[in-house]
């Protein structure tokens, strides 16, 4: 956050958290936060997305962070997104997700019940390895 209100030149946090609210509202970014507990609703977000995931090809984005975006805008049309403490995404509080590669290993998710990895670069998913493009038909 303190790097962000340099980049814009933001005085103060709050502020910026205003000015990010109304990004989200206006369907700009997504913000995945740690949870929904406690002040969630004012805490910092652990990460920011762009809602549409076309808009990250104008720039030289890497490919995890266009599988992460694009897990991320197909998934929180109907369901409740946060930052998990392991993997990329929990999802309604009980579904762990890891977006990656088909290469993308189960080591941070492994010891989680009801833990998933969004692979690209696959066709058919096996046990708890759903392809990527399948998240494409909940949107």
């Amino acid at each position: 956050m303190k790097k962000l209100k340099g980049i814009i030149g933001v005085g103060d946090e709050r502020t910026l958290k205003n000015y990010l609210g109304y990004l989200e509202d206006a369907g700009l970014i997504k913000m995945l936060m740690k949870s929904a507990k406690g002040l969630g609703s004012i805490e910092k977000p652990e990460k920011i997305y762009l809602d549409n995931p076309n808009l990250i090809f104008a720039s030289q984005a890497d490919i995890g962070t266009a599988r992460e975006t694009f897990f991320m805008n197909q998934i929180s049309k109907d369901h409740d997104i946060f930052a998990p403490k392991s993997g990329d995404f929990l999802a309604d509080g009980k579904f762990v997700f890891e977006a990656g590669g088909k290469n993308k290993s189960f080591k941070q998710i492994k010891m989680l019940e009801n833990s998933f990895i969004a692979s690209d670069e696959i066709e058919r998913g096996f046990g708890n390895r759903v392809p990527l493009w399948l998240f494409g038909f909940l949107y």
